[in-house]
């Protein structure tokens, strides 16, 4: 439940919360709310709001998006000699946390939002990390060579972010909610407290780019292989745990 009374610079945080578009925005004056609200209600309140926001708004902000992933992929082309163009869906629930980002600043768990648009996306980061853990665990020689590191900060591969494509039946977001389990005999009379909390639905296409600078004749195709392993083993958080789980809708298709 809204609290009634809260107010910030005479504005009613109740008002704005209900008059609120933006997901981001949603998020901040929400947090604030929070303060003098129920939490319990207040959290599940807000999450219900931040969900429709980021699904409703998709069909609007997915022009905007695909412009950006063109001009990436032009721009890439002509900096990098190879670039690959890969599309990802998910299989399972995905959670990507990002410290201090929206989501996490309200709920235990948190998905990033892009910080304008508000919409979940895959840093390019999380999934070079990934593959630069992927090449150490197979012994590969030249991880920093490749991907850059404590040695060298030159990268002969880039991986951009991958911005969703397709919402899927079920949209961007999901509510997802995880209930706690005491280990202690003594907590036995406490009451657990649902963690609920938001999670990038099945279904959902991300796309996104890997540029290759290099003139070995045979990297891009065993980057985009390596890519292609990285992305079966599953990206994000909780992946141990069945999240995260992604399939491979194409890849290597050299622009």
């Amino acid at each position: 439940m809204i609290g009634d009374e809260m107010k910030l610079y005479g504005i009613d945080l109740k008002e704005m919360l209900n008059s609120c578009e933006n997901p981001i925005l949603l998020c901040r004056i929400g947090l604030i709310n929070l303060a003098g609200s129920q939490q319990k209600e207040g959290k599940k309140d807000l999450l219900e709001r931040l969900i429709r926001c980021v699904n409703e708004n998709f069909a609007e902000v997915k022009p905007l998006v695909d412009s950006i992933l063109s001009s990436w992929a032009e721009a890439l082309k002509q900096e990098y000699g190879t670039v690959i163009d890969v599309i990802v869906s998910t299989k399972s629930r995905l959670i990507v946390h990002a410290k201090n980002d929206s989501t996490s600043l309200i709920f235990e768990i948190g998905t990033i939002l892009h910080p304008v648009l508000g919409f979940p996306f895959i840093p390019g980061s999380s999934i070079k990390g990934s593959l630069r853990s992927y090449l150490t665990g197979i012994k590969y020689e030249n991880v920093e060579e490749l991907l850059g590191g404590a040695s060298t900060s030159i990268s002969k591969v880039l991986v951009t972010d991958a911005y969703p494509v397709d919402a899927g039946k079920k949209g961007l977001l999901e509510p997802d909610v995880i209930t706690p389990i005491y280990k202690d005999p003594r907590e036995h009379r406490a009451s657990p407290v649902p963690i609920i909390y938001p999670v990038v639905a099945k279904g959902v296409k991300f796309r996104f780019f890997v540029a290759i600078k290099d003139k070995e004749k045979d990297l891009p195709k065993e980057v985009g292989k390596w890519v292609s392993e990285v992305i079966n083993e599953g990206i994000g958080g909780k992946t141990t745990v069945g999240y995260g789980i992604l399939g491979i809708e194409s890849a290597g298709g050299v622009i």
